[in-house]
């Protein structure tokens, strides 16, 4: 894959996190296209995808607090337990990636989604692997931060070039 077309993922995962952060209202800033340093996460929650051109993972790491404030609305009503917001970063990833889905349609990509998984623990650090494209974008919160990462393993050959329409606005249905 060229530099053009990782850019072209890349700024597809930024602009699909942005969206859904700011569609649960959150106040955050996007820090960078990159890993924060020592950011110490303390809950992940992942999903495979697959396309015949291109298949690997998206994985969100985030401080618990940060999952916690980005509940929706209509969740955050009285205590909120443990269980919740791991169910909700699975949830979360789980957005994202159908936004991205959505989002590549218009080069021809059609992905299958995996089902989220969610693991806690104490300084959770995503670690890239030889031969695997790795693209990330960071943001920060009051409560800590959240990274949003796409490892992703394609054919030889293969280039994000526009096919079609911009994608499936949130809320559309294609029916085939």
């Amino acid at each position: 894959m060229n530099e053009e077309s990782i850019q072209r993922l890349g700024e597809t995962l930024r602009d699909c996190t942005s969206a859904l952060l700011a569609s649960v209202e959150a106040p955050v800033e996007f820090v960078a296209d990159g890993e924060i340093e020592g950011a110490q996460h303390d809950i992940a929650a992942t999903l495979g995808f697959m396309s015949e051109p291109v298949r690997g993972a998206l994985v969100i790491t985030a401080h618990q607090g940060v999952m916690r404030a980005l509940l929706p609305q209509e969740l955050r009503g009285g205590e909120v337990t443990d269980a919740q917001v791991c169910d909700w970063a699975g949830e979360f990833a789980n957005q994202l990636l159908g936004r991205l889905k959505n989002q590549l349609l218009r080069f021809g990509v059609t992905l299958g989604i995996s089902t989220p998984s969610v693991v806690t623990g104490h300084a959770i650090h995503h670690r890239t692997r030889p031969k695997i494209i790795t693209l990330c974008s960071a943001f920060r919160h009051a409560d800590g931060s959240l990274q949003a990462f796409l490892d992703a393993m394609v054919v030889d050959g293969f280039e994000l070039v526009e096919e079609g329409d911009a994608g499936l606005q949130e809320g559309e249905l294609e029916f085939f």
